[in-house]
Order: structure tokens, then sequence, then C-alpha cells
């Protein structure tokens, strides 16, 4: 069996892994300003140039990774028009009992936890409708961030474990830990992700540090691994002259595709484990209708929009019709009131309370 993987966009890191696993998570850690936006857009720069589809997920604006796409030569409006990228948020959305679930406070740029499983079965909605397989979590604080630090086992597990079910080949980027709390979030997010790289600044210029710190599948002693980049403008992340430090040599069973024995989870190290608990908790699917044949003279046509996303740009408003010339309205016959009514109308009936309020859209257009 070949487990094929795809480019990450990193030459020193696709050089010596092949890329990142398809149908899996990768994590990418580091402090503000160390490049993950860089990243993300060279990632989605490459799945764009495969004619996939790519969703971007940020828990704030993203504002610099438009900034970064356009500059390695991918106009945002234009891919995000042609729906190959879509671009949504979670901004601004808590959990619906704060006090049950609280997000790290000290953790640059935490909110508060999105309300499971209602937000795993929206983003499986979301994956299902547009068929989409590639996502970017930018970050994903919102969808594992929870105290106390007992849950974040749980809740780790059965959000890695939903984008697994859905063939999901997701990157996942994180704040430079500034807590305990944190440091533990980053520790688990590294045990269930099937690659974790860190970005750490150079001491001035455009030089970056790159550490991969797990590899699901690497030889002992490969990991870690530290390659020497640099930030050029118009190219993202490039090799510097030198190789920092590495425990694996270049190209060293991590081609395209790495063998393995058959198995999908023999890439990992350890056992995969069983996250039913909150999983199975979700609301159950409704049924699908069968599609209808279309003549094969007809185009397709494109896919509606997701009930409960909107994206970050929107279509250019229509001119509205012109308002017809000036006609009188039609004259209507007297209508004579209707009888007073003798018996007082019945009382409404009180709500139920097991019937819940009514879903609300969990996710709104990033506001630039």
């Amino acid at each position: 069996m070949i487990l094929n993987k795809t480019r990450l966009g990193l030459d020193a890191f696709d050089k010596a892994f092949g890329g990142v696993y398809f149908g899996r998570a990768a994590l990418v850690c580091g402090a503000a300003g160390s490049g993950k936006s860089l990243l993300c857009a060279q990632f989605v720069s490459k799945v764009l140039q495969t004619g996939e589809r790519v969703c971007v997920m940020g828990d704030r604006s993203l504002d610099e990774f438009f900034l970064n796409l356009r500059d390695l030569g991918t106009d945002p409006s234009a891919v995000m028009e042609s729906r190959q990228l879509l671009a949504l948020s979670c901004a601004g959305l808590g959990s619906a009992n704060p006090s049950a679930q609280r997000a790290d406070p000290t953790s640059p740029g935490s909110m508060a936890p999105l309300p499971f499983p209602a937000a795993l079965n929206e983003l499986r909605q979301l994956s299902e409708d547009e068929n989409l397989k590639f996502f970017i979590f930018h970050c994903v604080l919102p969808w594992v961030a929870v105290l106390p630090t007992s849950e974040l086992e749980e809740r780790v597990g059965s959000f890695i474990s939903l984008l697994e079910s859905l063939d999901v080949t997701a990157i996942l980027t994180l704040p430079e830990p500034a807590s305990e709390a944190a440091s533990k979030l980053r520790s688990v997010l590294t045990e269930h992700c099937a690659a974790a790289l860190h970005i750490s600044p150079g001491a001035n210029g455009p030089g970056r540090t790159v550490s991969v710190t797990r590899y699901r599948g690497a030889e002992s002693g490969a990991i870690p691994a530290k390659y020497a980049v640099e930030i050029v403008r118009g190219r993202g992340f490039v090799s510097a002259s030198g190789q920092v430090s590495s425990g694996l040599a270049s190209g060293a069973g991590f081609g395209g595709g790495a063998p393995s024995d058959g198995n999908r989870n023999s890439i990992g190290s350890s056992p995969r484990r069983k996250f039913h608990s909150l999983l199975s908790q979700s609301l159950p699917e409704a049924p699908q209708a069968p599609a209808t044949p279309q003549p094969a003279s007809l185009a397709p046509k494109p896919q509606p929009r997701p009930k409960h996303f909107r994206t970050l740009v929107q279509s250019s408003p229509q001119p509205l019709p012109e308002k017809p010339a000036n006609v009188p309205p039609p004259a209507l016959d007297p209508v004579e009131p209707p009888p007073p009514r003798l018996d007082p109308p019945a009382a409404a009936p009180a709500p139920n309370p097991a019937q819940g309020a009514p879903a609300r859209h969990r996710f709104s257009a990033v506001i630039k």
C-alpha cells in the first residue's frame, strides 16, 4: 500500500518527507510574525494549482493570509468568485454555556470554544455539501481549546477523528503557548496529528528555522529535524544557504509516497484512539434524495452555498430593476368589515421547554 501525500510548499520539508499525508492533519505552531499565515498561503497555492478546492477557516481577520496569497501570485477575489477557495470565519461564537467550557485566557488569540457537537455537525455538512477535502484552520483554538485541561484529550480526539472520517487533509495553526494549559494543548495536538512543525523567527532579517517535531512513520532518530529557511517576496519560504541540523537524510524513504504494511494506522507510532463520546451525540443526518440524472448537453449547475456558512467576499450586488411608469393602482371593491367576534380568542399554547431554542448560524462572514 502506498500512502499518498501532498506537498506542503516548504521545499526542505517536502524534499525530506514528501509532503503531508492525504486525509490527515498537520500542526504548524509558531509565535506571532513567525510566518504561519505565509506557510498556509503557500499550501493553498499548491492545492489550487492542482485544481482542487480548499476552505480556510479563521477565528479572526484573514487579511494577512490574503495579502500573502496575493504576493504569491494568486488573486484571492478571483479564486473566491470561482468558489475554488472558501474563506469562512467562526469569530464571535462561544459556548452556549460559557461557565462550563472556557478557553485559556492567557493564550494569544484565544476565544471561547465552539459548542460541540453542533460545530462538528456543521463542519461535516459543509465538507459533504461542498465536496471539500482540503481545510486550513487558522487558528485551531476555537475548535480545541477548553478548560479544564482534563477535557483536552477528548476534545482534540473528537475533532481529529471527525477530520479523518471525512478524509480531509487539514493544516492547523497554533500560537506559541503562553501558559501551562496552552503547552498541554500543543502536546495533545502534536500527539494526534500526523505531522507537527514549529517555526522560529530569526534574530533579525527574514531568516527562520523550521523544526519538524513529529512525523508519523519516520525512522528512529529522524525526528527532530531542523531546516534553515528564508522569506523571499513573491516566493514565500525558500531554503536558506544550508540546513541547520537534521537526523534525516534527504529523501530517505520519504518520497511522494511512503510504503507501509497495508494498514493505514501503521503510519502512527502510537495506537489509534477511538473517540465516540462526543461524536455519538451528533445529530442524525438527513436522508439525501437520489441525484436526478442530467442530460449530457447541459452544463452542470453550480453548487448552492452552504446554509450555515457565508463567504468572506460577497459578489457584487445586482442592479435593481427600473421602476415602471406611474400607473394608478386598480380600484378595489369595498370590503365589508367582518362581524365582531363574540368568543374570546384562544390563548396561545405555552412554549415547550423540551423543544429548545431554534437553531442559529454559528459561522459568519469575516469582516475586514
